[in-house]
């Protein structure tokens, strides 16, 4: 449901306050043009916006012990 609705949308947003947000939506388009294998973790390299944009609560669920983050955001 993500990806159509994400392909039909243009987002746009010149508020820094939720530039976190615009960004991850970014990294989800990257995405779905460039799968990820299940269970992959991104590149310790790249910035995978967490701040503001997932809850504290849920960070164990998409991040290992290392601080690495899923693919499957």
């Amino acid at each position: 449901m993500l990806s159509p609705l994400l392909k039909a949308l243009t987002l746009k947003c010149n508020n820094t306050a939720y530039r976190p947000v615009m960004d991850a939506i970014d990294l989800l388009k990257w995405c779905m043009k460039h799968p990820l294998q299940e269970g992959a973790f991104f590149d310790p390299a790249e910035t995978v916006p967490l701040e503001d944009v997932v809850p504290g609560q849920w960070r164990a669920t998409v991040m290992d012990d290392k601080g690495s983050c899923r693919g499957n955001l």
